[in-house]
């Protein structure tokens, strides 16, 4: 895994999909770096994974981060998502 000082450090954010994988119950939701075997954004959420409510706080972080709409095209029941932004 690489840590990272910055998320404009992840070229997969300026993508229109990119694979994810998520962390629950962390202390803050975050970027966390870059898992290079699994060429995906390592996130974690602060939100437990019931109800859905840690996709909600995915989605609302990263549309908040990127400034556009994101949204959940596979993996809405594990850690590994493929997420897509919308233009």
């Amino acid at each position: 895994m690489r840590k990272i000082s910055d998320e404009k450090d992840i070229p997969a954010l300026r993508e229109r999909f990119f694979a994810v994988r998520v962390r629950t119950k962390a202390n803050q939701t975050r970027i966390k770096g870059w898992d290079e075997s699994r060429k995906a954004v390592l996130i974690d959420i602060a939100a437990a994974p019931e109800d859905g409510k840690a996709n909600k706080e995915l989605i609302k972080h990263l549309s908040r981060l990127l400034g556009k709409r994101a949204a959940i095209m596979s993996g809405q029941r594990c850690r590994d998502k493929i997420i897509q932004v919308e233009d």
